[in-house]
C-alpha cells in the first residue's frame, strides 16, 4: 500500500475537492467531547463564510476527522492552517483543558479525481465511526442536512457582521449540523 504524505505548502488546485485527515497533537482522544466537536463545526462554518469553501462531509473521531473540501480558490494549506489555529485557540480559550490542545502540524490530503472518487470517500467518512466501533460522533454531510442549507449559511453571514449575536451564530450553526443544544452542550463549557 502507498504511503501517504502531507500535502506540501503551496499545493492548489482551485475549485477541486479534497478529502482531508488531520490528526489531535499526540494523538489525545479529546475529540469525544462534544463541545471540543462544537467549536470544531463552528470554526468550520464560519470560516467557509469567510474562506468561501464548502464541507461536503465531515467525521469527527476521538483522535482525528476526516472531510471532503471544496476549496473554492483558496489553497487547501491556507484553509487548514487557518482551521486548525482557530479551533486550537477557541478550545483552549472556552474550554480551558488540562492540557494545550492543538493539532499535529501536517495533514494528510488526497485530490479528489472524479464522482466515483468523490463518492467513495464521502462512504469512507460515513462509515469511519462504525469501523472504528464508535457510535454517536458527529459526521454530517450536505447530502444529509437538507434542502435549507444555503439558507442557513446566508443567516450566518449575517449574523458574523454583529458580534453581539454569539447565541443567534451557535443556534445556526446547530441547525447547519443537525445538532441540538442538549448534543452539544454548547451554554455548559
Amino acid at each position: 500500500m502507498k504511503q501517504r504524505k502531507p500535502i506540501p505548502r503551496g499545493f492548489h488546485y482551485p475549485g477541486r475537492a479534497y478529502f482531508i485527515t488531520t490528526v489531535v497533537k499526540n494523538r489525545i482522544p479529546c475529540l469525544q467531547n462534544r463541545a471540543y466537536q462544537f467549536i470544531i463545526l463552528k470554526t468550520l462554518a464560519i470560516f467557509s463564510i469567510i474562506r468561501k469553501y464548502q464541507i461536503s462531509a465531515l467525521s469527527i473521531l476521538p483522535d482525528h476527522m476526516h472531510m471532503v473540501i471544496n476549496v473554492g480558490d483558496n489553497p487547501i494549506t491556507n484553509i487548514m492552517h487557518t482551521f486548525k489555529s482557530n479551533s486550537s485557540r477557541q478550545i483552549n480559550r472556552q474550554l480551558k483543558p488540562e492540557f494545550h490542545f492543538s493539532w499535529q502540524k501536517s495533514f494528510l490530503g488526497h485530490r479528489v479525481r472524479n464522482e466515483e472518487d468523490l463518492q467513495r470517500r464521502l462512504q469512507y467518512i460515513v462509515g469511519n465511526p462504525s469501523h472504528h466501533s464508535l457510535s454517536g460522533f458527529t459526521w454530517v454531510s450536505q447530502f444529509h442536512m437538507g434542502n435549507n442549507l444555503e439558507q442557513l449559511y446566508g443567516r450566518l453571514a449575517e449574523m458574523l457582521t454583529n458580534p453581539t449575536q454569539e447565541k443567534m451564530v451557535d443556534e445556526t450553526v446547530m441547525k447547519i449540523f443537525g445538532l441540538d443544544e442538549k448534543d452539544c452542550q454548547i451554554y455548559n463549557y
